[in-house]
């Protein structure tokens, strides 16, 4: 009796109490779809990797995902065991790795499926640095988006993509490459991707200029 009259009075039970709603804020926070934006300098989750990470509200990122720092992800995206890395951009309603279907089964239900998460998302998505990923866009299950490449609005996505190439369409088709092949391999040999943007920011002004007195 004294004793719980002791904890009651101590404060330790308004302590737990506190702690408990904090437990259940974050909770709710995490839960997907987002209720809210969420960044990594302010909250920790399984599928952030470093700083500088934003994930928008409405959003979906499975718990074996992961996303690298400095990376933002717009509103609506649906995220399902894939690896982005660093600086990537990902617009509005885009959906990577959706779960695919079995066509070599009699049935493609899922029901019949031993795991039926393991069967829909066998192969992995592989989003390399720097990827930007437009509004609406599907990437497809075992695709892999090279370094510093471009996907055009609502395109679809059903093979590899080469790094720095832009495609578009259904299904996705190579346009044109961002810069030319001095460009690539200078960008490349710098490893930017690595450094704080701040850094970054120091290393491209260095490119462009190796860039203008070639040209010159």
């Amino acid at each position: 009796m004294l004793g719980r009259i002791w904890y009651k009075w101590s404060g330790k039970a308004k302590r737990d109490e506190a702690a408990k709603r904090e437990r259940e804020a974050l909770e709710s926070r995490l839960a997907m779809p987002l209720k809210a934006a969420m960044f990594s300098d302010e909250i920790s989750t399984p599928y952030f990797e470093g700083p500088g990470i934003t994930v928008m509200a409405g959003s979906f990122v499975t718990d074996d995902s992961r996303i690298g720092a400095y990376s933002y992800i717009g509103f609506n995206v649906n995220i399902t065991r894939a690896h982005l890395g660093k600086y990537v951009s990902v617009a509005n309603r885009v959906s990577i790795g959706p779960g695919e279907h079995l066509l070599c089964q009699i049935s493609t239900n899922s029901v019949f499926y031993d795991s039926a998460y393991d069967v829909l998302t066998a192969d992995s998505v592989v989003v390399e640095d720097d990827v930007w990923i437009g509004e609406a866009a599907i990437i497809r299950r075992g695709v892999r988006l090279g370094r510093g490449c471009v996907v055009g609005a609502m395109s679809f996505v059903n093979r590899d993509v080469p790094p720095y190439a832009v495609v578009a369409g259904v299904p996705a088709r190579i346009i044109r490459y961002r810069f030319e092949p001095e460009k690539i391999a200078a960008i490349e040999a710098s490893q930017w991707w690595k450094l704080s943007p701040d850094q970054a920011k120091v290393v491209f002004e260095e490119i462009c200029v190796a860039c203008r007195t070639r040209q010159s």
